[in-house]
């Protein structure tokens, strides 16, 4: 229950794999078991965590500081890609790299 009320008041979430947040279709992912859950004669959780919410990123171990800096190192970021990629979140046009 700790767990769950922590990763809800966070606002950043690390780990290392996808599967470590959300599992595979054999088995659930160490996150994604905190979503429902019972405590015998004290609680039953129906909605604890979102394991889609935004606030879980991936980091793997060993990754390369240069890519992942912090957020107010504005002068690492790679500004020359924002046009295309607001274009392809952005775009009215349907193609083959908008669908």
């Amino acid at each position: 229950m700790a767990d769950t009320i922590a990763m809800n008041a966070s606002d950043f979430i690390i780990t290392s794999t996808y599967q470590e947040i959300a599992g595979s279709k054999d088995k659930p992912g160490q996150y994604e078991s905190h979503a429902t859950f019972t405590l015998p004669g004290l609680c039953r959780v129906v909605s604890g965590i979102n394991i889609f919410d935004p606030k879980f990123n991936i980091a793997a171990p060993g990754a390369d500081q240069s890519v992942y800096f912090p957020y107010t190192e504005k002068d690492k970021r790679l500004t020359q890609f924002h046009p295309a990629i607001e274009d392809l979140l952005y775009s009215k046009v349907d193609n083959k790299d908008h669908m």
